[in-house]
């Protein structure tokens, strides 16, 4: 891998950014190629550090590609796409259990509470409000 400094036309200090742009680097090369993050995410089971892992690169470098391309932190970021994943299954009529495990909580109380704290709804309130419309 090469660390030195890349140079454009001229002389010119090249940032990692537009190099990152261009396809040079291991972001060009890995990141910008990822195409279900959500099942990346799955896979790494929700956390940054094991992503980072999946990914071949340092949590810092997929904090920044995740920030700049999402607009959020990691957590962030992972949070909303579990609980948008948790929507999605609870409206297919999985159950709160159901939900909990495939999401890769290991207690379904766990679940409700990052749920309820997300939405503003239990997962129940959620199924029986998608039931009656």
């Amino acid at each position: 891998m090469f660390l030195g400094k890349w140079y454009g036309s001229g002389g010119k200090l090249l940032s990692g950014l537009w190099l990152a742009e261009k396809g040079f680097g291991i972001m060009g090369n890995g990141l910008l190629r990822i195409n279900d993050w959500t099942e990346c995410a799955k896979r790494a089971n929700w956390c940054v550090q094991t992503l980072a892992k999946q990914c071949h690169v340092s949590p810092r470098t997929l904090e920044r590609h995740i920030k700049r391309t999402f607009g959020k932190c990691p957590q962030d970021w992972l949070r909303d796409l579990r609980m948008h994943q948790a929507v999605e299954l609870l409206l297919d009529d999985s159950s709160v259990k159901e939900t909990a495990l495939e999401l890769g909580y290991k207690n379904q109380h766990h679940f409700s509470r990052e749920f309820k704290k997300h939405t503003g709804h239990s997962p129940s309130q959620m199924q029986v409000a998608s039931r009656a419309s």
